[in-house]
């Protein structure tokens, strides 16, 4: 999927990287924020849209399985990620949104739902209009929206992503800061910062998620092709979801979330846990 403030209303999430690298950027909690009812509510129809990691694809499960297992208080997960999203972003994209809002989301996930939009082999001012739309279609959403940044995956196995599909770094920068400015101006939308997420990971720096502080590889996190998360890579990420959904809704914790990434991954990893999800599933596709 650098030290930026964080728009909150969210992949956000406000974490910090012990040596100077700030991964929780979902700033502080407001002084009223919205009451436990309203905060239960939103996680009722808990919407996830993007795109392969989302999906699945490499960790053997999807965020919103990992999610299931994150969220503990009643909900329904509403997922419509799909692999093959990078073939069109625009309509892909846009199904994903209709099929959410036929089910009648109550908050939703796109951590990697804009990656595609300023990815691929194109102009940066492409790059630039086809985030706008992106912006477009996430703005038809009801409830709290929690978007991850784009993160710097040079480095990925060529032929899973070509090296003239990856956006120069001055152009991701600015694309991130188009992100950022985005969220700033609705304040039911948080960042999760994917970019110093992967960043950390890369450089081996100490990551604080939940209540964990720890120095992961991407080896640990990371398939062969250096650009999917594997399953703890997609426990990390949820994790950082959960982080966001929390510091989004201050009320809420341990009681309705899973805060420790030990505890999570176990839960997911746990051959008890297809029969032990809180709620349901309705998938749109």
């Amino acid at each position: 999927m650098m030290a930026r403030g964080v728009c909150c209303g969210v992949l956000g999430v406000v974490l910090l990287l012990s040596s100077g690298c700030t991964v929780q950027k979902m700033g502080e909690a407001r002084a009223q924020g919205p009451s436990r009812e309203d905060a239960l509510q939103a996680l009722s129809r808990i919407g996830v849209a993007g795109a392969s990691q989302s999906a699945g694809f490499g960790a053997g499960m999807s965020l919103g399985k990992v999610l299931r297992q994150g969220v503990t208080s009643p909900h329904v997960m509403l997922e419509v990620p799909n692999m093959m999203f990078f073939r069109d972003p625009h309509g892909e994209g846009a199904r994903q949104i209709d099929k959410l809002l036929q089910n009648n989301p109550t908050m939703t996930i796109a951590v990697d739902y804009l990656f595609w939009f300023v990815y691929g082999n194109k102009s940066e001012g492409a790059r630039i209009e086809d985030l706008q739309r992106g912006f477009d279609y996430l703005e038809r959403l009801p409830g709290p929206l929690f978007v991850g940044d784009i993160p710097d995956m040079q480095g990925a196995w060529e032929a899973m992503l070509p090296a003239s599909a990856i956006p120069p770094p001055a152009e991701l920068d600015r694309c991130n800061d188009l992100i950022y400015a985005w969220a700033a101006k609705h304040g039911r939308v948080s960042v999760i910062p994917l970019a110093e997420y992967v960043a950390a990971i890369k450089a081996e720096t100490p990551v604080s998620i939940g209540r964990q502080t720890r120095v992961y590889t991407m080896k640990q996190v990371l398939n062969g092709d250096r650009l999917h998360g594997n399953k703890l890579g997609q426990v990390l990420l949820a994790a950082l979801c959960i982080d966001a959904i929390q510091r989004h809704f201050a009320v809420l914790g341990s009681t309705e979330l899973v805060l420790d990434v030990d505890v999570l991954r176990q839960r997911v990893l746990s051959p008890a846990s297809a029969s032990s999800e809180v709620g349901g599933r309705a998938q749109g596709r």
